[in-house]
Protein backbone atom coordinates (compact mmCIF):
# COMPACT_ATOMS: atom_id res chain seq x y z
CA UNK A 1 0.00 0.00 0.00
CA UNK A 2 1.27 3.58 -0.61
CA UNK A 3 1.28 6.28 1.80
CA UNK A 4 -1.46 7.89 2.54
CA UNK A 5 -1.82 11.67 3.15
CA UNK A 6 -4.94 12.74 3.10
CA UNK A 7 -8.84 11.57 2.28
CA UNK A 8 -9.92 10.53 -1.39
CA UNK A 9 -12.78 10.11 -2.77
CA UNK A 10 -13.40 9.30 -6.54
CA UNK A 11 -16.88 8.39 -8.19
CA UNK A 12 -18.04 5.27 -8.18
CA UNK A 13 -16.85 3.07 -11.49
CA UNK A 14 -19.29 1.71 -13.69
CA UNK A 15 -18.89 -1.70 -15.78
CA UNK A 16 -20.69 -2.38 -18.04
CA UNK A 17 -23.06 -5.57 -16.02
CA UNK A 18 -21.89 -7.93 -19.85
CA UNK A 19 -18.86 -8.22 -18.83
CA UNK A 20 -19.80 -9.22 -15.31
CA UNK A 21 -22.44 -11.17 -16.07
CA UNK A 22 -20.54 -12.93 -19.08
CA UNK A 23 -17.54 -14.07 -16.22
CA UNK A 24 -19.72 -15.18 -13.87
CA UNK A 25 -19.34 -18.74 -13.41
CA UNK A 26 -15.79 -19.52 -14.46
CA UNK A 27 -13.23 -21.04 -12.04
CA UNK A 28 -10.77 -19.08 -10.99
CA UNK A 29 -8.16 -21.47 -11.82
CA UNK A 30 -9.12 -21.18 -15.60
CA UNK A 31 -9.31 -17.12 -15.67
CA UNK A 32 -6.12 -17.33 -13.70
CA UNK A 33 -4.11 -19.57 -16.04
CA UNK A 34 -5.35 -17.71 -19.52
CA UNK A 35 -4.10 -14.35 -17.53
CA UNK A 36 -0.84 -15.92 -17.19
CA UNK A 37 -0.69 -18.55 -14.68
CA UNK A 38 2.00 -18.38 -11.70
CA UNK A 39 1.60 -14.72 -11.37
CA UNK A 40 -2.16 -14.01 -11.38
CA UNK A 41 -4.11 -14.39 -8.37
CA UNK A 42 -4.06 -13.38 -4.60
CA UNK A 43 -1.93 -14.83 -2.20
CA UNK A 44 -3.08 -15.69 1.00
CA UNK A 45 -6.60 -14.94 1.36
CA UNK A 46 -8.92 -17.73 2.42
CA UNK A 47 -12.38 -17.73 2.42
CA UNK A 48 -14.08 -16.59 5.89
CA UNK A 49 -17.53 -18.08 5.13
CA UNK A 50 -17.28 -22.15 5.02
CA UNK A 51 -19.72 -23.65 2.72
CA UNK A 52 -19.09 -23.87 -0.98
CA UNK A 53 -19.73 -19.80 -2.37
CA UNK A 54 -18.48 -17.55 -5.64
CA UNK A 55 -18.59 -14.09 -6.43
CA UNK A 56 -18.11 -12.03 -9.77
CA UNK A 57 -18.58 -8.25 -9.54
CA UNK A 58 -17.06 -5.05 -10.29
CA UNK A 59 -14.67 -3.62 -7.83
CA UNK A 60 -15.37 -0.86 -5.99
CA UNK A 61 -11.78 0.34 -4.05
CA UNK A 62 -11.04 1.20 -0.48
CA UNK A 63 -7.27 2.12 0.61
CA UNK A 64 -6.84 2.62 4.03
CA UNK A 65 -4.37 2.77 7.22
CA UNK A 66 -3.43 -0.89 8.99
CA UNK A 67 -6.11 -1.03 11.56
CA UNK A 68 -8.61 1.76 10.61
CA UNK A 69 -11.87 1.06 8.69
CA UNK A 70 -13.13 5.39 8.75
CA UNK A 71 -12.91 4.98 5.50
CA UNK A 72 -14.71 1.76 4.76
CA UNK A 73 -17.97 3.15 6.02
CA UNK A 74 -17.93 5.38 3.87
CA UNK A 75 -17.26 3.16 1.30
CA UNK A 76 -20.25 1.10 2.42
CA UNK A 77 -22.78 4.12 1.64
CA UNK A 78 -21.39 4.23 -2.58
CA UNK A 79 -22.20 0.54 -3.21
CA UNK A 80 -24.91 -0.45 -5.26
CA UNK A 81 -25.73 -4.17 -6.52
CA UNK A 82 -23.66 -6.56 -8.03
CA UNK A 83 -20.16 -4.20 -6.51
CA UNK A 84 -17.57 -6.10 -4.58
CA UNK A 85 -15.79 -4.22 -2.12
CA UNK A 86 -11.97 -4.75 -2.10
CA UNK A 87 -10.54 -3.41 1.16
CA UNK A 88 -6.66 -2.68 0.79
CA UNK A 89 -6.04 -2.98 4.86
CA UNK A 90 -2.19 -2.87 4.16
CA UNK A 91 -1.94 -6.88 5.25
CA UNK A 92 -2.31 -5.64 8.72
CA UNK A 93 -4.44 -8.71 10.83
CA UNK A 94 -3.45 -6.53 13.98
CA UNK A 95 -7.47 -5.13 14.06
CA UNK A 96 -10.70 -6.28 12.79
CA UNK A 97 -11.94 -4.10 9.56
CA UNK A 98 -15.14 -5.06 8.77
CA UNK A 99 -17.78 -7.43 10.81
CA UNK A 100 -21.38 -8.66 11.12
CA UNK A 101 -23.46 -5.35 10.81
CA UNK A 102 -20.78 -3.63 8.06
CA UNK A 103 -21.46 -7.00 6.01
CA UNK A 104 -25.51 -6.91 6.64
CA UNK A 105 -25.36 -3.06 5.55
CA UNK A 106 -23.21 -4.03 2.34
CA UNK A 107 -25.47 -7.09 1.11
CA UNK A 108 -28.73 -4.82 1.52
CA UNK A 109 -27.15 -2.34 -0.84
CA UNK A 110 -26.30 -5.24 -3.14
CA UNK A 111 -22.98 -5.80 -2.51
CA UNK A 112 -22.25 -9.45 -4.03
CA UNK A 113 -18.50 -9.87 -1.63
CA UNK A 114 -16.18 -8.63 0.57
CA UNK A 115 -12.32 -9.24 -0.29
CA UNK A 116 -10.30 -7.83 2.84
CA UNK A 117 -5.85 -7.44 2.71
CA UNK A 118 -6.78 -7.50 6.32
CA UNK A 119 -8.74 -9.14 9.27
CA UNK A 120 -12.81 -9.24 9.51
CA UNK A 121 -14.56 -10.59 12.56
CA UNK A 122 -17.66 -12.34 13.75
CA UNK A 123 -16.14 -15.04 11.19
CA UNK A 124 -19.78 -17.14 11.68
CA UNK A 125 -22.24 -14.51 10.25
CA UNK A 126 -20.43 -14.92 6.63
CA UNK A 127 -21.53 -18.22 6.94
CA UNK A 128 -25.13 -17.96 8.32
CA UNK A 129 -26.14 -15.19 6.01
CA UNK A 130 -24.23 -16.03 3.44
CA UNK A 131 -22.31 -13.61 2.35
CA UNK A 132 -18.62 -14.52 0.59
CA UNK A 133 -15.59 -12.94 2.48
CA UNK A 134 -12.04 -13.59 1.56
CA UNK A 135 -9.56 -12.12 4.19
CA UNK A 136 -5.97 -12.14 5.22
CA UNK A 137 -7.39 -12.66 8.66
CA UNK A 138 -9.58 -12.65 11.58
CA UNK A 139 -9.66 -11.29 14.86
CA UNK A 140 -11.74 -10.01 17.44
CA UNK A 141 -10.47 -6.67 18.14
CA UNK A 142 -12.28 -3.36 16.72
CA UNK A 143 -10.87 -0.95 14.53
CA UNK A 144 -9.52 2.58 14.77
CA UNK A 145 -11.75 5.12 13.03
CA UNK A 146 -9.43 8.40 12.23
CA UNK A 147 -8.34 7.73 8.90
CA UNK A 148 -6.92 9.18 6.23
CA UNK A 149 -8.03 6.35 3.63
CA UNK A 150 -9.05 6.69 -0.26
CA UNK A 151 -11.98 5.12 -1.89
CA UNK A 152 -11.79 3.98 -5.87
CA UNK A 153 -8.21 4.68 -6.70
CA UNK A 154 -5.86 1.66 -7.83
CA UNK A 155 -4.94 -0.54 -4.88
CA UNK A 156 -2.70 -4.06 -3.97
CA UNK A 157 -4.44 -6.64 -2.56
CA UNK A 158 -2.55 -10.05 -1.30
CA UNK A 159 -0.53 -9.19 -4.34
CA UNK A 160 -2.98 -8.31 -6.74
CA UNK A 161 -3.35 -4.39 -8.46
CA UNK A 162 -7.30 -3.69 -8.39
CA UNK A 163 -8.47 -0.77 -10.04
CA UNK A 164 -12.20 0.20 -9.55
CA UNK A 165 -14.40 -0.93 -12.19
CA UNK A 166 -12.53 -4.68 -12.70
CA UNK A 167 -14.19 -7.64 -12.71
CA UNK A 168 -13.15 -10.17 -9.90
CA UNK A 169 -14.16 -12.88 -9.90
CA UNK A 170 -13.90 -15.15 -6.86
CA UNK A 171 -13.94 -18.90 -5.54
CA UNK A 172 -12.64 -21.54 -2.90
CA UNK A 173 -9.44 -21.37 -4.51
CA UNK A 174 -9.10 -17.92 -4.40
CA UNK A 175 -9.73 -14.22 -6.08
CA UNK A 176 -9.05 -12.94 -9.86
CA UNK A 177 -8.80 -9.64 -10.73
CA UNK A 178 -9.73 -9.15 -14.47
CA UNK A 179 -8.86 -5.62 -15.80
CA UNK A 180 -11.87 -3.96 -17.32
CA UNK A 181 -10.54 -3.86 -20.74
CA UNK A 182 -9.39 -6.99 -20.49
CA UNK A 183 -12.79 -8.42 -19.55
CA UNK A 184 -14.05 -9.44 -22.99
CA UNK A 185 -11.04 -11.41 -24.59
CA UNK A 186 -10.69 -13.04 -21.06
CA UNK A 187 -14.24 -14.63 -21.57
CA UNK A 188 -13.46 -15.65 -25.22
CA UNK A 189 -10.24 -17.66 -24.05
CA UNK A 190 -12.05 -19.15 -20.93
CA UNK A 191 -14.86 -20.47 -23.03
CA UNK A 192 -12.46 -22.35 -25.18
CA UNK A 193 -10.30 -23.18 -22.26
CA UNK A 194 -13.36 -24.41 -20.34
CA UNK A 195 -14.37 -26.57 -23.28
CA UNK A 196 -11.39 -27.68 -23.76
CA UNK A 197 -11.17 -29.30 -20.18
CA UNK A 198 -14.73 -30.65 -20.63
CA UNK A 199 -13.42 -32.94 -23.55
CA UNK A 200 -10.03 -34.10 -21.65
CA UNK A 201 -12.35 -35.00 -18.75
CA UNK A 202 -13.92 -36.79 -21.28
CA UNK A 203 -11.48 -38.46 -22.97
CA UNK A 204 -10.06 -39.47 -19.28
CA UNK A 205 -13.69 -41.24 -18.10
CA UNK A 206 -13.43 -43.03 -21.36
CA UNK A 207 -10.11 -44.47 -20.75
CA UNK A 208 -11.01 -45.13 -17.37
CA UNK A 209 -13.53 -47.40 -18.87
CA UNK A 210 -11.77 -49.09 -20.93
CA UNK A 211 -9.38 -50.14 -18.26
CA UNK A 212 -11.62 -51.18 -15.54
CA UNK A 213 -13.36 -53.55 -18.38
CA UNK A 214 -9.88 -54.42 -18.79
CA UNK A 215 -9.11 -55.36 -15.31
CA UNK A 216 -12.81 -57.08 -15.09
CA UNK A 217 -12.03 -59.50 -17.71
CA UNK A 218 -8.81 -60.96 -15.67
CA UNK A 219 -8.88 -63.87 -14.03
CA UNK A 220 -9.53 -63.30 -10.22
CA UNK A 221 -6.08 -64.16 -8.94
CA UNK A 222 -4.40 -63.18 -11.77
CA UNK A 223 -1.21 -60.73 -11.41
CA UNK A 224 0.53 -59.67 -14.45
CA UNK A 225 4.27 -59.57 -13.98
CA UNK A 226 7.10 -59.24 -16.82
CA UNK A 227 8.93 -62.15 -17.46
CA UNK A 228 12.42 -62.06 -16.57
CA UNK A 229 15.43 -64.38 -16.16
CA UNK A 230 15.97 -67.16 -13.79
CA UNK A 231 17.32 -65.24 -10.80
CA UNK A 232 16.99 -64.73 -7.18
CA UNK A 233 17.66 -61.42 -5.85
CA UNK A 234 16.33 -57.98 -4.78
CA UNK A 235 14.54 -56.09 -8.25
CA UNK A 236 12.93 -52.87 -7.08
CA UNK A 237 11.31 -53.94 -3.88
CA UNK A 238 10.18 -57.45 -4.94
CA UNK A 239 12.17 -61.18 -4.57
CA UNK A 240 12.65 -62.29 -7.68
CA UNK A 241 12.48 -66.53 -7.22
CA UNK A 242 12.87 -68.14 -10.48
CA UNK A 243 10.77 -66.44 -13.36
CA UNK A 244 8.31 -65.43 -10.61
CA UNK A 245 8.23 -62.06 -9.09
CA UNK A 246 6.96 -61.99 -4.60
CA UNK A 247 6.13 -58.60 -3.87
CA UNK A 248 6.54 -57.26 -0.61
CA UNK A 249 3.72 -55.51 -0.90
CA UNK A 250 1.30 -58.17 -1.29
CA UNK A 251 -1.60 -56.38 0.20
CA UNK A 252 -1.80 -53.12 -2.13
CA UNK A 253 -1.55 -55.47 -5.03
CA UNK A 254 -4.38 -57.63 -3.69
CA UNK A 255 -6.31 -54.71 -2.65
CA UNK A 256 -5.53 -53.41 -6.48
CA UNK A 257 -6.88 -56.11 -7.83
CA UNK A 258 -9.69 -56.91 -6.08
CA UNK A 259 -8.32 -59.73 -4.31
CA UNK A 260 -9.44 -60.60 -0.07
CA UNK A 261 -7.42 -60.85 2.25
CA UNK A 262 -7.81 -65.06 1.83
CA UNK A 263 -5.63 -64.84 -1.37
CA UNK A 264 -2.13 -66.16 -0.66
Amino acid sequence: MSYLSGFEIHPHPNTPASAVKALAGFATSIVSDIMGGRLVGTTDLRPVHRSVLTACGQAVTVRVRGGDNLMIHKALSTLMPGDVLVIDGDADVSRALVGEIMMSYAKSRGAVAFVVDGAVRDADSYETKQFPCWSRGINLRGPYKDGPGSINVPVVVAGVQVTPGDVIVADDDGVVCVPRAMADKTLKVAQEREANEVSLSADWRRDLSRSARRRDQRAPHEVRVRPINSLEGDFHGARVVGNAIQLRLKDVLLAANGVGDDFA
